[in-house]
């Protein structure tokens, strides 16, 4: 039965690899055609994204048809979290929702985590096992990490389809394979699709609708993010790609650097609760932190790395996106 379900995937995924690649009539045409045109470019979309979801289902084969049985990361993941929110969402199903966290010894505040005790993780919990909430985020996060480089790469960026397709791949693979694929984490997978949902919500020339739907999934990708680990990197990022790559936006990267720096700090208010319980229970921690403020020297340390560190992920985008002569240089056949 495994073998003939995993023949089964890798020959949906050959005939959905194929059909994706008939690119529709308007391959040539510009980008504001491929943002706007909610036709044929809109279909070409939906094939992508059931093709990276199709790559998604028999790269996480083991969690399809093994389910509770599938091999999991303890680590950092059912080590910590995973258990605690199951244990936090039958408190909070028992009693509502509690400023205080009683199930470690003598307690400590409900919000001195990653996240709040209103998180999704924990209502999520309520009704599923700590096992397929783990495996369904894992299968949602890798998807969207491969159809939202792929929607970066070809929509902004305007490199041709196959790079874009291979960057995706390349993604969402490299995305399992770093140190810190777990999915709490999960905006080093689910970045990309979030800057693209910003760009939809932001873009006046879409329908309603679609705007409606980037609003949407920026709010769900937010909610389920940690906020210590994804403000302090990704606002520089989307910062950084708005100003390195912003050739197809010219004219609206004002208003979009605008509503960058709204939505990145109306995403420190929502989560504010949680930095300060954090930042509060310093004295309290078993790590060997300063107990005291120790001044700007860390700070300026800290923000000098996360500088550095989106400088050379935008010196990669440049080389991919910006110099066209390294896209001109990669020749790619692809075979009906």
């Amino acid at each position: 039965m495994f073998i003939g379900g995993v023949k089964i995937l890798f020959t949906s995924v050959a005939r959905v690899f194929k059909l994706c690649f008939q690119w529709p009539a308007g391959e040539t045409l510009s980008f504001e055609h491929m943002q706007l045109d909610d036709t044929a470019f809109g279909r070409t979309r939906l094939r992508f994204f059931f093709f990276f979801l199709l790559i998604t289902l028999v790269f996480c084969a083991d969690k399809v048809f093994l389910g509770p049985w599938a091999p999991i990361r303890m680590h950092d993941n059912f080590d910590g979290d995973f258990s605690r929110f199951k244990t936090q969402a039958s408190l909070f199903w028992e009693h509502g929702l509690c400023g205080w966290y009683p199930n470690w010894c003598g307690g400590m505040p409900a919000f001195a985590f990653n996240y709040p005790p209103y998180s999704p993780f924990i209502l999520v919990s309520i009704f599923l096992p700590p096992w397929l909430l783990n495996n369904l985020l894992c299968i949602l996060w890798m998807t969207l990490a491969g159809f939202g480089m792929f929607r970066l790469l070809r929509e902004f960026a305007g490199i041709r389809g196959e790079l874009a397709v291979a960057g995706g791949f390349v993604f969402m693979l490299g995305c399992q394979l770093q140190d810190s694929a777990v999915v709490m984490v999960s905006m080093n997978m689910t970045f990309p699709m979030l800057f693209m949902w910003f760009v939809d919500a932001c873009d006046e020339r879409l329908p309603g609708r679609r705007r409606f739907v980037g609003c949407l999934g920026m709010v769900f990708l937010m909610a389920f993010s940690y906020p210590l680990l994804s403000l302090k990197l990704y606002s520089v990022m989307q910062l950084l790609l708005l100003l390195l790559l912003n050739e197809k936006h010219r004219v609206r990267g004002g208003k979009l650097v605008a509503m960058t720096f709204t939505v990145w700090i109306g995403y420190l208010i929502v989560f504010l609760p949680v930095i300060i319980s954090l930042f509060e229970y310093l004295p309290f921690a078993h790590r060997t932190w300063e107990k005291t403020w120790p001044g700007w020297g860390p700070a300026r340390q800290g923000a000098r790395s996360v500088f550095e560190g989106g400088l050379k992920g935008g010196t990669v985008l440049i080389f991919v996106s910006g110099d066209r002569r390294a896209e001109y240089s990669v020749r790619i056949t692809w075979h009906e």
